[in-house]
């Protein structure tokens, strides 16, 4: 073997053994005295990108054509590219080689050069119009993930961060825009259902990528694993902890780093409602004939490479000129909604009117669809139920809602056909096919869990459990409000005995309508009763007689 490919075999390393060096050093911050060989060598940075104490940027190149890796140093707005960078009196910043995996095979994309662009305006453009070209999304959406790519390289501007998601059936195309985006995003790792839980907590730790993931190929567990980092990597300072075993045998603490941006896929929403409302998510229709390319070539890959290094030109100019822009989410109300937005609206701020017009119309329409999506849960039905009993008399003057009682009673009489089985219900022959019902419906004490996950203190009296309106009417104003119900009850402050429901114009005038023609209704059978009354009263005539009994019939008087 010639020492040039023992060298070669000797640099290469793969992501598990650089993190087991990682680990090795977090197990022992300080090694022995014997086994240091000089006392002032530089400690190695790990990583590939860094911001220096002096605001200067530095981020990591990889040209696989040439093979070779560089740092790209912006200071004063000027590029330069090293060897390496002295971060501090003890610690140099140097390049990976390019011999690694990681590199070799593409699972981490980096730019290959500094290259400058026209403004950020046409840049966005450029991105857009890229992403178009390969992949069919609405007109929105199709902005969204643009701002969103360029988001990406400045995210670290950010203390939360929201995902991109795309969903959609089979064959719809969000694998596609998964490769598209992701060579366009800062740091990319193209992770698959193949990744081990140990080297994703690790890349992520390591890189500070942004993850493009496909979560439909997941397994149960890994789809556990991953739903944790999702969880945990939306906002900054809140790391992934694991227990790892030394080689000693002893048990300790290792945390991770898996904050930042991540482009994930999958077949349906989230069960985890906290979990989606961290998403910006576009649902991909299938489409029979898009006219994008169905393979994508290596022309493709070159364009893709070119925008991704103009784009590490944009981190250079904007990354100190980001700032967070909560002026620009006029219109959106729900608070997640708006810490969701806020990083990409704010990102669009700086590429022009258009772009932030784009996004704050997808997320109006999101939020409506979130807003319904919210009206079909059972805490949206319950607190209906609720505002419905406080405009009653009885509860006015008792001040108290029964949960075993009023609620379950109220949430029955009005969601049972919602959430009752299907196979509770049977047909009753003998009712000419009525349906009857066993009784069959939803428990006192399921409506109870529900109302104290919903933040409402319940009480207790010799008559059961109960929630207190006057001491918990300012909560139900609240949750009212988040639902959207305070549209259809007027709630005034301080008053919970002046709740009412809201009438609007049309619905009075169809309500009188519905009266009125119900009167109609009422005063034609009357009519026609009467009428039928009356015939019944008159005498049969001779000729109906015999019509109906025959001549043989009438008495002989008569004939």
């Amino acid at each position: 073997m010639t020492k040039k490919k023992e060298e070669e075999i000797k640099d290469k390393k793969s992501i598990d053994q650089i993190t087991e060096e990682e680990k090795t050093k977090k197990e022992n911050p300080t090694p022995p005295e014997d086994n240091v060989e000089e006392d002032d060598d530089d400690k190695e940075w790990k990583g590939v990108s860094c911001i220096l104490s002096d605001g200067s940027l530095v981020e990591m190149l990889y040209d696989s054509v040439k093979r070779t890796t560089k740092l790209a140093v912006y200071k004063d707005g000027v590029v330069s590219l090293e060897d390496s960078v002295r971060i501090d009196d003890r610690t140099v910043f140097r390049p990976m080689s390019p011999n690694q995996d990681l590199l070799e095979n593409g699972y981490v994309l980096f730019p290959s050069e500094v290259r400058d662009y026209q403004s950020n305006e046409a840049l966005y453009y450029e991105v857009r119009a890229f992403i178009d070209k390969y992949v069919q999304l609405s007109d929105e959406f199709l902005s969204v993930v643009a701002v969103y790519t360029m988001m990406t390289w400045v995210y670290d501007q950010f203390r939360s961060v929201p995902y991109l998601r795309v969903t959609g059936l089979w064959g719809s195309g969000k694998s596609r825009l998964l490769t598209v985006a992701g060579n366009l995003c800062y740091k990319t790792v193209m992770a698959g259902g193949s990744i081990s839980n140990a080297a994703l907590f690790r890349t992520l730790d390591l890189l500070n990528p942004t993850l493009v993931f496909d979560e439909a190929e997941l397994g149960e567990k890994e789809s556990t694993e991953m739903r944790m980092v999702l969880r945990q990597g939306y906002s900054a300072g809140t790391p992934v902890s694991r227990m790892e075993k030394s080689a000693d045998g002893k048990m300790y603490i290792q945390t991770f780093d898996v904050f930042g941006p991540k482009i994930i896929a999958s077949l349906a929403r989230f069960q985890d409602v906290a979990l989606e409302s961290r998403c910006l998510t576009g649902w991909m229709p299938p489409h029979m004939d898009s006219g994008r390319p169905i393979e994508l070539t290596k022309e493709f890959k070159e364009e893709a490479l070119r925008l991704k290094n103009k784009l590490l030109m944009f981190r250079f100019k904007n990354h100190h000129l980001v700032i967070l822009n909560e002026g620009a989410l006029k219109g959106i109300s729900l608070p997640r909604l708006k810490q969701t937005g806020l990083a990409v609206v704010s990102v669009a701020k700086v590429l022009g009117v258009q772009p932030v017009e784009d996004v704050r119309k997808f997320l109006v329409e999101y939020e409506k669809e979130l807003g319904i999506e919210q009206a079909d849960t059972v805490e949206n039905d319950i607190l209906l139920c609720v505002l419905d009993l406080l405009t009653q008399q009885g509860i006015k003057y008792a001040g108290k809602i029964r949960t075993g009682v009023d609620l379950a009673e109220k949430f029955n009489s009005l969601h049972y056909e919602d959430y009752s089985n299907r196979e509770t219900k049977e047909y009753n022959s003998s009712s000419v096919g009525v349906m009857k019902y066993p009784g069959s419906k939803v428990s006192a004490k399921k409506i109870g869990w529900y109302v104290r996950k919903m933040g409402f203190r319940v009480d207790r009296d010799a008559r059961g459990f109960y929630i207190s309106v006057v001491n918990e009417y300012a909560k139900i104003r609240l949750l009212a409000k988040r639902y959207g119900l305070d549209s259809l009850f007027s709630l005034p402050e301080n008053n919970p005995n002046g709740v009412k429901r809201i009438i609007d114009a049309e619905t009075k005038a169809n309500n009188l309508k519905v009266r009125e023609e119900r009167k109609q209704k009422r005063e034609l059978e009357e009519k026609r009763k009467k009428e039928v009354e009356e015939e019944e009263r008159k005498p049969m005539s001779d000729e109906e007689y015999k019509k109906m009994f025959g001549d043989d019939s009438l008495p002989k008087d008569i004939l």
